[in-house]
């Protein structure tokens, strides 16, 4: 992650989440690294570990962070006025992030660089397995030629179809319809790189990247239904 500047002019506002706390969100700055302040949230005091749902580098975050507050104040229930928790939703948080010029930290690739570094799968759900298991298999493998696949997540559907003599996933529409090729963000190599693409267009700030391969369907051409990606491998 980029190293920044520990001074009073440069910092990350950030939204955290817990599971303990469902509907309730933690919004401040800090000085230094977001995930060290998320570590610092993680007391003996704390069950679960703080969730960093957007961050934003931005100048003078003192003063950024008081207008998010006001906000906040003003729209939803502040828990504690001594306390940066409240019960509002992310998509409303990011909508006042979005006022504020700054740049926002891509969390889905940080969580990506996390999840290629690990190799105790003891510890890891049936997502990440399943994940794993499918980005060892080749678009080939996976799908027949003409299949159309789509990512379908928070609001947004995108759609590829595969083409096998090329071995590429191919930006279309839902009648297949096939974008401009010639523009490289409308082919993929991978399923991996097409929920990335999806995911940085659509939810910046969001961190599920690693459920990706759940959320991604094909195409039966036999039925006329479509059906999620995992359930090729039976």
């Amino acid at each position: 992650m980029e190293s920044i500047e520990l001074n009073d002019n440069i910092g990350y506002l950030y939204c955290m989440s817990n599971p303990c706390m469902p509907g309730i969100l933690k919004c401040g700055f800090t000085l230094g690294d977001v995930f060290e302040r998320a570590k610092q949230l993680y007391t003996t005091g704390v069950p679960l570990p703080f969730k960093i749902e957007i961050s934003k580098k931005i100048k003078n975050p003192r003063e950024k962070e008081k207008h998010v507050h006001t906000l906040l104040e003003k729209y939803y229930d502040r828990i504690n006025f001594r306390r940066e928790f409240f019960r509002v939703d992310v998509a409303d948080v990011l909508d006042i992030f979005n006022l504020i010029d700054g740049e926002y930290m891509d969390l889905t690739k940080i969580v990506s660089n996390e999840i290629e570094l690990s190799d105790d799968s003891s510890s890891e759900d049936s997502s990440l397995i399943l994940q794993k298991k499918l980005t060892k298999i080749g678009l080939s493998e996976l799908f027949k030629d003409g299949a159309l696949i789509r990512h379908k997540k928070s609001g947004f559907c995108e759609y590829v179809v595969y083409d096998k003599p090329k071995n590429k996933l191919l930006r279309c529409d839902e009648n297949s319809n096939i974008y401009d090729i010639s523009n490289s963000e409308n082919t993929f190599t991978s399923l991996n790189s097409f929920t990335t693409s999806n995911y940085r267009k659509h939810c910046p700030y969001r961190t599920e990247r690693n459920n990706a391969y759940i959320e991604t369907e094909f195409y039966n051409n036999d039925d006329l239904k479509f059906y999620l990606v995992k359930s090729i491998l039976g």
